[in-house]
C-alpha cells in the first residue's frame, strides 16, 4: 500500500538524483507534526542514504537553497542591488522612529 509506494518512489527519486542535494523534510504544517531529527535521519537511513548524505540533507542542503533564493531576490545578473546610502539612512531613520 502507502508505505510501499513511499519507499518505492524515493528509491527511484534517489537512484534518479544519485542522492546529491537531496532535501528531508517532515512536511509539518503544524508545530505538533513536526518530527525529530534523529527521526528524519532513521528515514534518510532507511532510504538508502549513508555517510554524509542524511546529515546533508536535514541541514547543509536546506541552507543552500534558502541563500540561493535570497541571493537571486536581491541580484540581477550577479549583480547586487542596493539603495542609495541617503535614501537608506532616511528608511533606518523612520523605521527607528517607528519602534519609539
Amino acid at each position: 500500500g502507502y508505505r510501499r509506494n513511499l519507499f518505492g518512489n524515493t528509491v527511484s527519486l534517489l537512484r534518479a538524483t544519485m542522492t546529491k542535494n537531496i532535501i528531508v523534510s517532515s512536511g509539518a504544517t503544524e508545530a505538533m507534526d513536526l518530527r525529530g531529527l534523529k527521526d528524519c535521519l532513521h528515514f534518510a537511513f532507511l532510504i538508502g542514504l549513508n555517510g554524509d548524505t542524511p546529515h546533508n540533507a536535514l541541514t547543509v542542503n536546506p541552507t543552500k537553497v534558502l541563500e540561493r533564493a535570497a541571493n537571486r531576490k536581491f541580484t540581477c545578473k550577479s549583480t547586487i542591488s542596493t539603495n542609495h546610502p541617503t535614501k537608506l539612512n532616511s528608511q533606518l531613520h523612520e523605521d527607528f522612529v517607528k519602534l519609539e
